[in-house]
């Protein structure tokens, strides 16, 4: 046994044949500038002799081990600012496994199983400290190391409680270190602005006469190349009908001509999405937006509603949501069921809709996190969940991490352009995006989804599989599960010097579903007859190196675990 008290750090030399160790410590840590983001509490090392298990806590309130982890906001111990006690279990199962089970104030919070990683044949050692980054007023009140040679020996410090373990350490496990309570308190944020970009920000705007604002392609990382989005303009499409959407019910938002002079209908008109939004009746209906930008958060709750612009362009909604944690946006559709029961999210398929049409969603959340200091990417331009048969047509999509978090229920997306960096196509969802462009900026490690457990499996009897569908049908593919590309573009930035992942999974935690349910439905992700990059913009892909995992392993279809295939694609013209 070691014992360390009032310290930052403890290392222990340890001899290579311990069978497990338990680190127990009490810690109290800290919130960064505007007090949503935790500083990291603790990393533990256990160099085995031939590998490394690891447990580290991160910005965004993870406890993480080579694959797998858990969000302690989901527990009741969040708030890191108080002082708790924490037991790290780490067992070497085998030299290709082992188990860690994390406990905390008693309560065991987390029990997962990862390979250990590769350390380069470190010597054996077990280290507790806190991660790059942390604060130095973050402090351990003591850490106590017991090794373990044997199972038994093992299993018998697990049984051990911490108040045994403390009297054979000779210490007060509650008896906390003096601390500077100033040290503990954070800066507000500056307000987050309506509108309008730092200065800096790379924006995607230009102004038109009149104040008008306009998507300038040229400006966008593909360079001016979105393929599968139009002006409705260009097309000579006229501008959806009121009546067509929804129940029929339209309201209008933004800057509309008076009547008589291009006034597409009748129906109030509002200065904004959000307020146009919230007088739609229980029932819901259209939002028709006229050209603009509108500032977020948008929140549409368990109405069947349609937001319609006269071209993507130049109606757009935007805005600064950047939270680390859970489904931040700055549009969220959601039903007002309860996610917690398990309950599927399209029990009912006749409830729940939403469509939208030739608009922007662009979040800046990168950027205002950027500006105050930060350095998560997150910021969701859409979120969903709950939602049955959603429906998305020329829409673009602007953003880095998360992109796109459709926790669960049933979408489509028709051509579409999206745009990210890191998991920034994310859920349980299921999803055809249909002749839609994807594209990867430029940020290394790239990964196009993050696929939780899936929430709907959609076989072709059910009533929405055909209005999904279309005439999407492909032999071995019967039904519709996770994410399926079907005919996209997907092309990268330039300057992205390193392959890019077509996904990571399954990732357990992203789903929103109870955790027997998790274990129950399996993640997908399928590229059906697409084009990674072109021979003139090639795209960089390890054909080895497809998929990565994230909190599990892939395991394999064939004994039907998670489904992540590739079928009939191209990578710069030639088959994948």
């Amino acid at each position: 046994m070691y014992i360390f008290r009032d310290t930052g750090e403890a290392e222990a030399a340890l001899t290579g044949r311990e069978a497990a160790v338990t680190v127990l410590f009490s810690a109290r840590g800290s919130y960064q500038r505007g007090g949503y983001a935790p500083w990291p509490l603790f990393e533990c090392l256990w160099h085995t002799g031939d590998g490394e298990i690891a447990l580290r806590h991160n910005r965004t309130n993870q406890i993480k081990c080579s694959v797998g982890q858990i969000n302690l906001d989901t527990t009741a111990f969040s708030d890191i600012s108080v002082w708790r006690q924490y037991r790290l279990e780490l067992v070497r199962l085998n030299s290709a496994e082992a188990e860690v089970t994390v406990s905390i104030d008693g309560t065991e919070v987390w029990k997962n199983r990862c390979p250990p990683a590769d350390d380069g044949s470190q010597a054996a050692s077990i280290s507790l400290h806190h991660p790059e980054g942390s604060p130095p007023h973050v402090m351990f009140g003591y850490i106590i190391i017991v090794p373990s040679l044997g199972a038994a020996d093992a299993a018998a410090v697990a049984e051990q409680s911490l108040g045994r373990i403390a009297a054979a350490a000779g210490i007060d496990p509650f008896l906390y270190p003096a601390a500077d309570e100033s040290c503990f308190t954070f800066e507000p944020l500056p307000p987050v602005p309506d509108a309008g970009a730092y200065e800096g920000d790379a924006c995607p705007f230009t102004v038109l006469p009149g104040g008008k604002a306009d998507v300038d392609p040229e400006l966008l990382p593909s360079g001016g190349r979105v393929r599968k989005v139009r002006r409705p303009a260009e097309t000579g499409e006229p501008f959806p009908v009121p009546g067509k959407h929804g129940n029929g019910v339209s309201v209008f938002a933004g800057d509309w001509p008076v009547p008589g002079e291009g006034f597409p209908g009748t129906g109030p008109v509002f200065s904004s999405v959000a307020e146009a939004v919230e007088a739609l009746p229980p029932e819901g209906g259209t939002v028709y937006a006229a050209p603009g930008i509108y500032t977020g958060p948008l929140d549409i709750p368990g109405k069947n509603a349609a937001l319609i612009g006269s071209d993507p362009f130049t109606t757009i909604i935007t805005g600064y949501a950047a939270l680390t944690n859970g489904i931040r946006r700055n549009v969220l559709v959601r039903a007002g069921s309860d996610r917690a029961s398990g309950d599927r999210a399209c029990s009912d398929p006749a409830a729940r809709s939403f469509r939208a049409e030739n608009i922007t969603f662009w979040n800046k959340g990168s950027r205002w996190n950027t500006f105050v200091g930060y350095p998560e990417r997150r910021g969701a331009a859409f979120g969903m969940e709950q939602v049955c048969g959603a429906l998305f047509r020329n829409c673009l999509f602007l953003g880095e991490q998360d992109t796109l978090y459709l926790r669960n229920g049933i979408a489509r997306f028709d051509t579409c352009y999206i745009e990210g960096d890191i998991d920034f196509i994310c859920g349980g969802a299921t999803v055809l995006f249909n002749c839609c462009h994807l594209h990867i900026l430029n940020h290394v490690p790239a990964f196009i989804t993050a696929a939780a457990p899936v929430n709907d499996c959609i076989p072709p009897e059910h009533p929405l599989y055909e209005a999904l569908t279309g005439k999407v049908r492909v032999e071995g593919f019967p039904g519709l599960q996770g994410f399926i590309f079907h005919r996209c573009l997907i092309t990268m930035d330039s300057g992205l010097k390193t392959p890019v992942h077509l996904g990571r999974g399954p990732w357990r935690n992203g789903s929103g579903l109870p955790d027997g349910v998790k274990e129950e439905v399996r993640s997908s992700v399928t590229f059906i007859d697409c084009d990674f990059g072109t021979e003139t913009e090639p795209f960089l892909i390890d054909r080895n190196e497809l998929w990565c995992s994230m909190d599990a392993p892939m395991g394999d279809p064939e004994e039907g675990g998670e489904l992540y295939r590739v079928y009939r694609c191209r990578v710069n013209g030639a088959p994948l």
